[in-house]
């Protein structure tokens, strides 16, 4: 099912032995976009689709030297267009059968109260975690002309349909 990241928060998480806490936050590859693994309330890392492996402290010290990036410490980046800076970003979406983010929601509070976009991970050229700004290969008027995302709405095929026509290619990393 393809959902919101941010639907997760506060969900308990269980390992066979017990309660480990509620999620909290997901550390996610960059370069992949795929979520690695989620961070327990209890401060316990669980890889996606695996058990139990390691501390937040340690999945923390692995982000500093790779491309995993903490969910909890993107959100609310700068969102840099091709020609000029619009929005913020707000959330992930992925699909929970392989935790693969199909796409970035972005909030253009600045240009348009409350717009709310979806664009592809692809789209990223890069995020700077030194001055919290994510750089994309859009400009300023595919983002304000895009259709606008409904969080409330569910993301079907419909939904990718759309962005697909208005951008002239398929937005999600997911083949249709």
């Amino acid at each position: 099912m393809i959902r919101s990241l941010d639907s997760f928060i506060g969900y308990t998480m269980r390992a066979t032995d017990g309660e480990i806490g509620s999620v909290k936050e997901f550390y996610f590859d960059d370069q992949t976009w795929t979520v690695r693994y989620l961070i327990s309330s209890g401060s316990t890392a669980v890889e996606a689709s695996k058990p139990v492996e390691e501390n937040k402290q340690e999945t923390e010290e692995q982000d500093e030297n790779t491309s995993l990036r903490s969910t909890g410490n993107t959100l609310g980046f700068k969102i840099h267009a091709a020609d000029g800076e619009i929005g913020t970003f707000e959330d992930f979406i992925a699909d929970d059968d392989g935790w693969k983010i199909v796409f970035l929601v972005v909030n253009l509070g600045n240009w348009k109260s409350n717009k709310k976009v979806l664009i592809s991970p692809e789209a990223v050229m890069e995020i700077k975690l030194d001055t919290q700004n994510v750089i994309i290969n859009l400009t300023l008027d595919q983002l304000k002309n895009s259709p606008d995302y409904i969080a409330k709405e569910p993301i079907n095929h419909v939904m990718e349909e759309n962005h697909r026509d208005y951008y002239g290619r398929l937005v999600s990393t997911e083949a249709s």
